[in-house]
């Protein structure tokens, strides 16, 4: 009971230091991938307060792309937190989201390790989550990057949140979109070209 009554304390004291919102931030590894290859854009829980960290119990992010230039293949969990559970729940049963990814977008869900100190912490610098993955499917258009962004909510039972120890929603902004720059592979000829000039400036020819 003791054990119990300090777990409940703990919580409910981190509960209380439930101050600041977390903001959700995509940056992107790469802004600039070629056609066919993979791009990687992290996603950050930042604490909104520049001098304080942010504890956090759960997070549920709806992820939004444009299907015809990028498609989820998965996620990368290269953060410094170890997660107790970080994936693309089955919501069958609710929304559905989950059922396709063609259509742009997911719900991804990350909880904390249970008990008193195993929380996650979002910092001011931010708090890599988790690294999502995406085959690149088209090259967009000249200065016309294609973006991923956060959406609020999708239907009834779905919604971008975070939560702290304790419970209660401690989410904060979400306008940091990721901007991704799709350019076409390399010409074969023009890498024959390349090598071909390579050669020449070797080997001048002789007069």
């Amino acid at each position: 009971m003791r054990g119990i009554a300090t777990t409940a304390l703990g919580v409910a004291l981190l509960g209380g230091l439930a101050h600041a919102n977390v903001d959700l931030q995509w940056r992107p590894v790469e802004q600039t991938v070629v056609l066919g290859e993979i791009a990687e854009i992290g996603l950050y829980a930042v604490s909104d307060d520049p001098e304080a960290n942010q504890p956090i119990a759960s997070i549920d992010v709806l992820p939004g792309w444009d299907s015809d230039y990028l498609q989820l293949l998965d996620v990368d969990d290269n953060g410094p937190y170890s997660w107790w559970w970080s994936t693309f729940p089955n919501d069958s049963s609710g929304d559905g989201v989950n059922d396709t990814w063609e259509d742009g977008d997911a719900k991804y869900t990350a909880l904390a390790q249970f008990g008193f100190g195993n929380e996650a912490w979002a910092t001011p610098e931010g708090l890599l989550v988790t690294t999502f993955q995406f085959l690149t499917l088209m090259e967009t258009l000249a200065e016309e990057p294609t973006e991923v962004l956060t959406i609020a909510a999708i239907g009834d039972h779905s919604q971008t949140v975070v939560r702290p120890p304790g419970g209660g929603d401690v989410t904060g902004d979400m306008a940091d979109n990721a901007l991704i720059t799709i350019v076409p592979e390399p010409s074969i000829v023009l890498l024959l070209l390349g090598g071909g000039l390579l050669w020449l400036r070797r080997w001048p020819l002789m007069g």
